[in-house]
């Protein structure tokens, strides 16, 4: 049986050989260390980059410094809102205690360090302001007050939503830009 398997084999290998002159073995049957078949081409990350153009390495070095800077703001903007919220919660508690809130205003100062007590000595400091020569308060005290909270909180909310137009725009303008450098 062995000769017969033997002399066919001896019989079909000419015509495979014809059919088939340029085999290789696959990679798994390579010997590590040997060099790479004659033609082939380096698809490491390091080789593709040194052999693209000016332009598309701009684009990566681009598209890079725009990922590293939104994820510091992104590290930012977290760290500031857990803190922010801490000092939130410990200003509520403050306020709600039903302590005089001219004593609150006293001890927060006029370096507030949260938003919402930026917000509030705001308020207190127009408040303080509104009072006449006589003690009593002077016309428009509320509009007053209304109108300094309003312009304290339209400034918090400008402070907190800082550079988030930039992650807006580097979120919507990515893909595109990477699609520029692959078909560049």
């Amino acid at each position: 049986m062995d000769s017969v398997a033997a002399a066919l084999l001896l019989l079909l290998e000419a015509p495979l050989r014809e059919l088939a002159p340029a085999w290789t073995p696959p990679l798994s049957a390579q010997v590590e260390g040997l060099a790479p078949p004659e033609g082939a081409v380096d698809f490491s990350i390091q080789s593709m980059v040194l052999r693209a153009d000016i332009v598309v390495q701009s684009v990566m070095a681009l598209l890079v410094v725009a990922s590293f800077w939104s994820w510091a703001i992104i590290f930012e903007k977290a760290l500031g809102y857990r803190r922010t919220a801490s000092r939130i919660r410990r200003f509520e508690d403050e306020f709600w205690s039903g302590k005089p809130l001219d004593d609150l205003f006293d001890r927060i100062g006029a370096k507030p360090g949260s938003p919402i007590e930026r917000v509030f000595s705001a308020g207190m400091a127009e408040w303080r302001r509104s009072f006449g020569n006589a003690g009593g308060l002077i016309v428009g005290t509320q509009a007053r007050i209304d109108r300094a909270m309003n312009v304290a909180l339209a400034r918090e909310a400008d402070r907190i939503s800082a550079r988030l137009s930039f992650l807006a725009t580097v979120g919507s303008i990515s893909p595109f830009v990477g699609l520029f450098a692959t078909v560049w």
